[in-house]
This record gives structure tokens, sequence and C-alpha cells, in this order.
């Protein structure tokens, strides 16, 4: 079964997601990629969903992975499917090359593979709260998340922390 898992402290299972694994297969992680030469431990393009129940995954990573999806109602669309997985207190962290890095925007630019491009702006849409999401963000069915943001590689990377907040549906 493709289901990789790992027992929590509690003696739980624990399900982590490794998004676009790539050549870079984490273990301990269900690693997921849309290419099957690189023989991910599950082949899937997360354009199509994630196959998880509700509230069932404790953990999504995914390293250089969002910036390579079609475009952007694709991202929303699979950071929507993060938010559905994970449970009330698990976490998603992003990294992704910030295109208004004074040192490395090529990082972000000169990859002809790129789709979307970020900065530490482009969150604001999915943090709960903050006025691009309740103006713009929620507009556009992106749901909230309450997000750490770290910069790395000089000012080349940023690495979001994200946990999804969770609506009570009445």
């Amino acid at each position: 079964m493709w289901l990789m898992t790992k027992h929590g402290d509690q003696g739980r299972i624990m399900i982590r997601l490794n998004l676009g694994s790539g050549l870079r297969p984490v273990e301990g992680f269900v690693n997921i990629d849309s290419n099957p030469a690189l023989k991910p431990d599950l082949v899937r393009d997360l354009c199509r969903g994630l196959p998880y129940s509700d509230g069932t995954v404790d953990e999504i990573q995914g390293m250089d992975v969002l910036e390579h999806l079609p475009g952007p109602a694709d991202l929303i669309f699979v950071l929507n499917e993060c938010h559905r997985v994970l449970h009330s207190g698990g976490r998603a962290i992003f990294c992704v090359p910030n295109c208004l890095s004074f040192q490395h925007s090529d990082w972000a630019f000169g990859d002809p593979t790129h789709r979307i491009f970020f900065c530490v702006h482009t969150w604001d849409y999915w943090q709960a709260g903050h006025e691009q999401h309740e103006f713009n963000g929620s507009g556009y069915g992106i749901l909230p998340w309450t997000i750490h943001l770290e910069i790395f590689s000089g000012d080349a990377i940023i690495r979001a922390t994200m946990e999804p907040v969770k609506i009570a549906v009445a």
C-alpha cells in the first residue's frame, strides 16, 4: 500500500505528506509527485486533489513545488485541498523562491518551469484576518490560514509555515 505512516508520540498513526517530492523523497512522509519515473510513493497530479479524507493529515510539506503549478486557480485549489485534509492543529510548510529577491530574483524568474511567482505579500491573501484575505482572497474562495513567514538564502527563499483556520459550520 502506498500510504506510509509513522506512529506519533501518543501511539496514533500520523500521516505526513511531501508534495512534489521529485528527487528529494523524505523518510516518514508519503512522497507524492506527478512524475512516475521518480518513483514516488504516490503518483498524483496535485491539481486533481489529495486522496485523503477531511482532517486526517498531520503535516504537509512542499519544497519548490507551488511555483510549478499551472496557474493561480490551481494554487488556490491545492492550498484549499491542504486546508481540507489537515486536521485542526496540523501544519503545512512550503518553500518558494522570492521574486523580489535583491540577490537571486533569477531563482524565481530564470526557471522556465515556474508559472507562479511569490513575494512575502502573496501570503497575505491566505492570512486569516489580513485585509487582503478578508477583502480579496475570501472572494476567490481562498480558505484562511495562520501563517508565519521566514526568509532564507539571503532573501531568495520564502518559507511559509501554515496552520489551517477551521471554520465551524452552523
